[in-house]
């Protein structure tokens, strides 16, 4: 590198964007097909495509059984915190459920107890 005429800024070297030779897609028997660099790669047919989206979707009983399962384990045990040192700021009640929302300036700490 080397120093410019206006103080000790290095000049940096031109360099060129990356020449990566991308071509259109094309049909083969094989399926849809693209070139990049100068290799062929094989793409997904849309309906392959349509299949992997549909598998990869839970269930609505999976969904449930997974929000069950993440709001069990984000539950604190009440008797475990320290109430008597660390009060929370506002305390929610909804049922047997309760919640508890430490406040930091203009960010707020929401915590399920049980």
């Amino acid at each position: 590198m080397k120093n410019s005429s206006r103080g000790n800024s290095p000049t940096l070297p031109k360099t060129r964007p990356s020449k990566a030779k991308l071509t259109k897609a094309k049909l083969t028997k094989a399926g849809p097909t693209m070139i990049v660099n100068d290799t062929e790669i094989l793409l997904p047919d849309i309906a392959e495509a349509e299949h992997l989206a549909r598998q990869s979707q839970p269930s609505d009983e999976e969904m449930a059984r997974c929000y069950a399962e993440m709001m069990e384990r984000i539950y604190l045990d009440a008797n475990e915190l320290d109430f008597a040192n660390c009060a929370p700021d506002r305390r929610f009640f909804r049922g047997e459920k309760e919640a508890w929302v430490y406040e930091h300036g203009n960010i707020a700490e929401l915590v399920f107890v049980r």
